[in-house]
């Protein structure tokens, strides 16, 4: 026999799927299952609504608060997209209206070997040529991190509601084919001035 919702196998005499709660012994799948249907945002039958008065409340509540976490999350991706950076305490024609703390994004970066090797030559090219030249290769790998750090900096700003960052700092060290990138600032809510 299948559970007449999702249609599980019962196995062993079961009366009550595993998966949705549905109890069989019942015409309507009983209340476990109605609750079931209310948290993962299913349509109640209205027998089931009828029998059960508090269902209805439970799925208005999960529906607000479906709600509230895309509000929130659009509102989160608003502000990243929107997210003002500087390395000033401050940031001309705005007003800090709130500080809402310091932020971090951090990367320890290790080069696969394809990546060190394709860097390593690059910079033996560089070494040879017996001129001030730039390590391009390093170089690269080092900016790779740094936007990473960056935008994992800019992603906790967001979460805490911040359309800035001030005071923005950062640090580096490079040991072998490891890499650590620290950038640090203030997150901010900011407004222009009038």
């Amino acid at each position: 026999m299948n559970c007449p919702h999702c249609k599980v196998a019962l196995m062993g005499g079961m009366t009550v799927c595993p998966k949705c709660k549905y109890d069989t012994r019942t015409p309507d799948g009983g209340k476990r299952h109605g609750e079931w249907l209310a948290d993962n945002g299913e349509p109640i039958p209205d027998s089931l609504l009828n029998a059960y008065p508090e269902l209805r409340t439970q799925r208005e509540d999960k529906v607000r608060q479906k709600e509230e976490a895309e509000n929130q999350k659009r509102l989160i991706e608003e502000h990243r997209a929107s997210m003002m950076l500087s390395t000033c305490p401050s940031i001309e024609g705005y007003k800090i209206k709130k500080q809402l703390g310091l932020v971090f994004g951090e990367c320890l970066f290790k080069a696969g070997f394809l990546n060190s090797l394709s860097a390593s030559f690059e910079n033996i090219g560089a070494v040879l040529s017996f001129g001030d030249k730039e390590l391009s290769g390093t170089t690269a790998l080092l900016d790779n991190a740094r936007e990473y750090a960056i935008n994992k900096m800019i992603d906790k700003a967001a979460n805490l509601g911040a359309n800035a960052i001030i005071g923005i700092d950062s640090e580096s060290s490079a040991g072998g084919d490891i890499m650590h990138i620290a950038i640090m600032g203030t997150a901010v809510y900011i407004e222009p001035q009038e």
